[in-house]
């Protein structure tokens, strides 16, 4: 029944995949040739005993490579608002049903994208590390990763909500600036604006998922600069009430419209 979804998300993972399987090559290349990285000594492995810079840099990149991925299939009911609505409408199945179907495919490619970075990840830090990095299980991690899962999840609900009523091909034109506009609206609080400007800056900001991620800093505790969110376990929360809100109100603009 979402036959057509299926298969573009099929093929999106297959590119992943290649890409990822490209990416191991390199690494088994790298380390059959030399341990890790030319350091002062020669070969030598990398430096992997820090295991909250580790989750960090993973967790970091598997975020974005999962957003990047749910940019490109966060219009996916736009895309069948583009001369598919007359056949979308006569499967024997509610619209609510069919928007929240193909929905529910793009999520699971999502997650499975996070997954595949999250274990290439781990292995390229084996390979040049010389041993598997120290996994950490305390809840402060966990949180963490929740938050690093909940970005690209929250990107997609927003990309969804603001795209699914459009009709056309137009939904590029929001897909394509998203990520800048929302990058420009967080920095634009780093200015030293007036009190009653902030404010305005904090609740255009209440649904912009960098807000609680700025993805230019790997982690709090490693590589942080300024303040920035409200912790790990509200920026977890927030990003997923983003993420719902989002696929509930794509849902919601999609089954209102006339073929």
């Amino acid at each position: 029944m979402f036959y057509v979804e299926q298969l573009r998300v099929r093929n999106g993972l297959m590119w992943a995949g290649v890409g990822l399987g490209a990416i191991l090559l390199v690494t088994l290349a790298l380390a059959a040739g030399c341990p890790s990285l030319v350091g002062p000594r020669g070969c030598e492995h990398i430096d992997i005993s820090n295991a909250q810079a580790v989750l960090a840099i993973i967790g970091y990149s598997a975020a974005i490579a999962a957003a990047i991925f749910a940019s490109i299939f966060g219009s996916s009911l736009a895309i069948e608002n583009d001369g598919h609505l007359e056949i979308a409408w006569t499967r024997p199945i509610s619209r609510t049903r069919n928007a929240l179907g193909k929905l529910f495919i793009d999520v699971a490619a999502i997650v499975a994208v996070f997954a595949l970075v999250y274990a290439t990840g781990w292995l390229v830090a084996a390979l040049l590390g010389g041993h598997l990095p120290k996994a950490s299980y305390d809840g402060a991690s966990l949180l963490k990763v929740a938050r690093f899962l909940a970005f690209p999840l929250a990107w997609f609900g927003m990309t969804q909500a603001l795209t699914a009523g459009i009709k056309g091909s137009w939904y590029g034109a929001i897909v394509g600036p998203l990520w800048p506009v929302c990058q420009g609206l967080f920095a634009v609080g780093l200015l030293p604006l007036p009190a009653a400007w902030h404010k305005v800056w904090q609740i255009a900001n209440i649904p912009n998922p960098i807000a609680y991620f700025p993805f230019w800093i790997f982690d709090e505790n490693v590589f942080h600069v300024y303040q920035f969110g409200y912790g790990v376990a509200i920026d977890a929360l927030a990003l997923a009430a983003i993420a719902c809100t989002g696929v509930i109100v794509a849902t919601l603009r999609w089954r209102r419209l006339e073929a």
